[in-house]
């Protein structure tokens, strides 16, 4: 029978001792601070390539330039072979004009 009253009497102790809890204040901008510092460690590094220039963007940008530069000089190759084709064509039937004839001489 004692148990049940000191457990009765601990209750209610503990039940006062609540009510008797005051408001503690925090001393001004703690808050702002506080979150500052927690935003702060939360940043993430972008991780510092030691080849900046190997980058994904850099490399893709390289690869179109040397896709290009491939293609004009295809282009300046095949316009060049026409010519030639069309000179040799011209020289083997016959059909070749040398710019020195001419009839006013």
């Amino acid at each position: 029978m004692n148990g049940k009253k000191n457990t009765q009497k601990s209750i209610d102790e503990t039940l006062e001792m609540a009510s008797t809890i005051e408001k503690v204040g925090a001393p001004p901008f703690f808050k702002e601070r506080t979150l500052n510092r927690l935003v702060a460690s939360n940043k993430v590094e972008e991780p510092s390539y030691p080849l900046g220039w190997l980058l994904p963007k850099y490399q893709i940008a390289a690869l179109l330039v040397l896709v290009l530069l491939n293609f004009g000089a295809l282009y300046l190759y095949n316009q060049k072979q026409q010519e030639q084709e069309l000179d040799s064509f011209a020289q083997n039937y016959g059909l070749y004009v040398d710019g020195t004839d001419t009839l006013l001489n």
